[in-house]
């Protein structure tokens, strides 16, 4: 019997966008290969804007023509939108549409366009690659015949013809024999008991199940859990935060700059601290020369980011990134290559300018 549940849903009118199912194991993260979610969605809304409108005729009802949604001969989208619709950061929508590109599965144009006589420059657009698209989106002939091929139980075929009452099959439990009783006792005294199903008739250290199973078992003990104390090697003194509160922020404006904003803006600013600390146990007792090497530490991150295609690739510019002890270590090392280029005697408007492209 149909539930009152099924009925009310099935009152809706559900709109939108269609996300295939098969999207889910091809747009994957190419650092985990797991799926991508956001990326799919964002995937499908742009095939949305593509899907044509049928333009049908107000008597015959007949289809008289097609027509897009968008007014270019290509969608014209930008970072912004995607961000403030789906709550993330333009940094992130823009990795998206990297990751959309890598894949095969969009294509990006950047434009100069004018509108209302006004020049705008870089502006992006945006088309999917249709025979990808088909590709991720269609199932293969050789998964289809396995899944024709597929043999289906009479009793299952009955079950599902019978709309009045789907109930759970009930369980099945094979008899034993006192050999095989043995090996689950011994199974049970080296596994403990929390991994069987069965109920136990008494609370004692000797526990006997209905199976008339009787085996020692060591009561477990709970361990208390540890207090969450803070860790006091790690923390920051106000002290240390009042002298460097300058450079806290011009490293943060150095980012900001770069990225527009933070994933994850708490952590990313505790790290800025935590690099500063770096620079201050490199270089203690004089500030002017921490914060030049920090700076540089910085600019050397960003150029290789900029000129190798590994770094380009794995490592985004985040302060979290560069508080990693192999890649603080590895952009340490390209400094030590550079000393000349990076001399510490730089202004610290200088190393900025470069950081910036100036």
């Amino acid at each position: 019997m149909i539930t009152k549940t099924v009925k009310e849903i099935g009152k809706l009118n559900f709109t939108g966008n269609v996300t295939p199912h098969n999207w889910f194991q091809h747009i994957t993260k190419k650092e985990t290969g797991k799926p991508y979610p956001l990326a799919t969605l964002i995937l499908s809304d742009i095939i949305y804007w593509y899907r044509p409108v049928y333009v049908r005729h107000e008597v015959t009802n007949k289809i008289i023509g097609i027509r897009k949604k968008f007014k270019a001969d290509m969608l014209q989208k930008n970072y912004s939108d995607y961000a403030e619709f789906y709550g993330v950061t333009k940094h992130t929508i823009k990795r998206i549409i990297d990751r959309l590109i890598e894949l095969g599965l969009l294509r990006r144009e950047f434009r100069t366009i004018i509108v209302h006589n006004l020049k705008l420059n870089n502006v992006m657009f945006i088309e999917p690659i249709t025979e990808n698209i088909k590709k991720i989106t269609e199932l293969d002939d050789d998964k289809i015949e396995s899944i024709n091929s597929t043999e289906i139980e009479e009793n299952e075929e009955e079950l599902f013809e019978n709309n009045d009452d789907i109930s759970p099959p009930t369980s099945k439990i094979a008899s034993r024999g006192s050999a095989d009783l043995l090996v689950g006792c011994d199974q049970i005294c080296k596994e403990g008991p929390s991994k069987f199903a069965r109920t136990n008739t008494e609370t004692t250290t000797k526990t006997t199940y209905k199976d008339n199973i009787t085996t020692d078992i060591k009561p477990v003990v709970q361990k208390k859990p540890k207090k969450n104390t803070p860790n006091k090697k790690n923390k920051i003194s106000d002290e240390f935060k009042k002298k460097y509160i300058r450079l806290f922020h011009k490293v943060k404006e150095t980012f900001l700059t770069v990225l527009g904003d933070f994933d994850d803006y708490g952590i990313e600013c505790k790290r800025i601290w935590e690099i500063i600390v770096k620079a201050d146990k490199k270089i203690p007792n004089d500030l002017n020369k921490a914060r030049d090497f920090l700076m540089a530490m910085i600019l050397m991150f960003k150029n290789l980011i900029d000129t190798d295609d590994w770094w380009k690739s794995e490592i985004p510019f985040l302060p979290s990134n560069l508080f990693s002890y192999k890649i603080w270590t590895k952009v340490f090392n390209h400094l030590k290559n550079k000393k000349n280029e990076f001399d510490s005697s730089k202004k610290h408007a200088g190393l900025a300018a470069l950081i910036y492209g100036g």
